[in-house]
């Protein structure tokens, strides 16, 4: 499992749906939807730099923020 897995999934899924943007509550909703999304949220958010350094109240929405710029760069 790559680094990017959770967060390119996440941001393919939302734009399946039909969404632009993503929030914490995404995250959140996302990882809830099988064992295999929270297992890779676990890892993502051991392993992704930009989270590991984040206060824990905070973690969940840098999760959002590296999502929302793959969405982003989605055409």
């Amino acid at each position: 499992m790559k680094r990017c897995d959770f967060d390119a999934r996440l941001a393919h899924h939302l734009r399946s749906i039909g969404r632009e943007t993503c929030n914490e509550n995404d995250v959140h909703a996302f990882a809830l939807m099988s064992r295999e999304n929270a297992a890779e949220l676990h890892f993502y958010m051991k392993t992704e730099p930009t989270v590991i350094y984040c206060p824990v109240a905070e973690k969940y929405d840098q999760v959002a923020v590296n999502v929302q710029c793959i969405l982003d760069e989605l055409p």
